[in-house]
């Protein structure tokens, strides 16, 4: 049996779900780092990120990566 779902319920269900979500996702996307040259592996031990440039997100919050 299947009982009718109100849009009031549906909401709730909805503000409930992102509330949750909050707590277990973090968005670290912004934090990402790149660098346009590429590297030997050998180069990076020890490494330091200080010349690497953040990256830019796009409309959607997707990193848009260079061709």
């Amino acid at each position: 049996m299947n009982l009718p779902v109100s849009s009031l319920n549906t909401k709730s269900i909805s503000t409930a779900i992102e509330n949750l979500r909050s707590c277990c996702q973090v968005d670290i996307q912004s934090l990402w780092r790149y660098q346009e040259t590429d590297e030997v592996v050998t180069d990076f031990i020890p490494f330091s990120l200080t010349d690497w440039q953040p990256v830019e997100l796009n409309e959607k919050d997707h990193i848009s990566w260079k061709d």
